[in-house]
């Protein structure tokens, strides 16, 4: 089964620079819309406004899913998805998101099965009032994916990468939760990720799971699953 993984393509998924390739499973980790500082800092209502255009954004993000050459598609949220703070234009995207047959990953607890493959995680979500203020500002409180079952996954998607180069936007708390599962006999076999565009690429935790951040990346990821 072919995995085409994207993430961080921040509004720009249709420029020439992605190509498209038809796979079996279209994944995208988050980030695929764009803040827009200048409605933040230059208008009256400036919040409600951005909002509006990144909205605007998602669907035509969604737009593009829907047109992939792909026989499943799912999508998860990242810190650039400020839409979904409010709560209208998320009930608005999930509708189009079931319309179009795309899943949005975006339940931790639950797990969803295509083939035969086990996935399971979600993204983030957006702190627009205090944006980079802190090294945790986009990730889960502790305890976050332990709410995932004690069960065998094939593949987690997470919006963020887990601690592995040190850079302050990694999720240590991802790590210890990976390395945790290793020491129970229940490995994550592959992490699909993004956020760090610095720390692009493929690496290993453990020696039993490959992490590959797919930010920013124009070339799509393609991932073989033996499943």
């Amino acid at each position: 089964m072919d995995i085409i993984h994207l993430s961080d393509t921040h509004s720009h998924q249709d420029k020439v620079k992605v190509k498209v390739i038809p796979c079996d499973i279209l994944i995208h980790t988050g980030d695929f819309c764009n803040i827009d500082f200048s409605l933040i800092n230059n208008r009256e209502n400036s919040a409600a406004a951005e909002k509006l255009s990144n909205f605007t954004q998602a669907v035509k993000f969604l737009n593009w899913v829907e047109a992939y050459p792909a026989r499943y598609k799912i999508i998860t949220s990242g810190n650039h998805e400020t839409f979904l703070n409010d709560i209208d234009l998320r009930t608005k995207f999930e509708l189009m998101c079931k319309e179009k047959n795309v899943i949005f990953k975006d339940t931790v607890s639950e797990i969803i099965e295509i083939e035969g493959l086990k996935i399971a995680g979600a993204g983030s979500y957006p702190k627009i009032a205090d944006y980079m203020t802190s090294k945790h500002a986009y990730f889960h409180n502790e305890g976050f994916y332990s709410q995932i079952p004690d069960e065998p996954i094939d593949i987690l998607l997470s919006h963020v990468p887990p601690e592995v180069s040190g850079n302050q936007f990694e999720c240590p708390d991802l790590e210890y939760w990976l390395r945790e599962r290793i020491k129970d006999g229940l490995s994550v076999p592959l992490v699909l990720c993004g956020h760090v565009h610095e720390t692009k690429g493929t690496y290993t935790i453990g020696g039993l799971t490959k992490v590959i951040n797919s930010s920013y990346e124009f070339k799509p990821n393609i991932i073989v699953a033996t499943k």
